[in-house]
């Protein structure tokens, strides 16, 4: 795979009170979450994800400070998970800086975080 594919999956908003967003972003669309836990809760829009994620936890999985000031926010791009090393490459090729390199979360899935020179932060998901 020479490129990225050409589309965002999940957009990932890290929020400070995972219950008070839950309740917003529920109000906003009218609907409830698709799926939720203690730190993570997903509302399917019509063309991709909205995922809402404990900061702390985001942070962690970034391996980064959570240093308390703007919140970070990912566009993600689920691929299968034997290809997240790989698209993680083409992002680096393509001038983007690794923040943390590929590796399987406790939680099941194989991700990967890069920074393009603007500092908006990819996650390659990998399932």
């Amino acid at each position: 795979m020479e490129s990225l594919p050409a589309r965002i999956d999940e957009v990932t908003f890290a929020v400070a009170d995972l219950d008070e967003a839950v309740a917003f972003y529920s109000t906003l669309f009218g609907a409830e979450p698709m799926s939720a836990t203690d730190a993570i809760a997903t509302f399917q829009l019509q063309n991709c994800r909205l995922v809402l994620i404990s900061r702390e936890v985001l942070a962690s999985e970034m391996h980064v400070e959570d240093t308390g000031g703007p919140a970070p926010t990912t566009a993600a791009i689920i691929v299968a998970r034997n290809e997240v090393d790989e698209l993680e490459k083409c992002l680096v090729q393509a001038g983007a800086s690794t923040v943390a390199s590929a590796e399987d979360k406790p939680s099941g899935p194989r991700i990967a975080f890069a920074q393009d020179r603007d500092g908006h932060i990819w996650e390659i998901l990998g399932r």
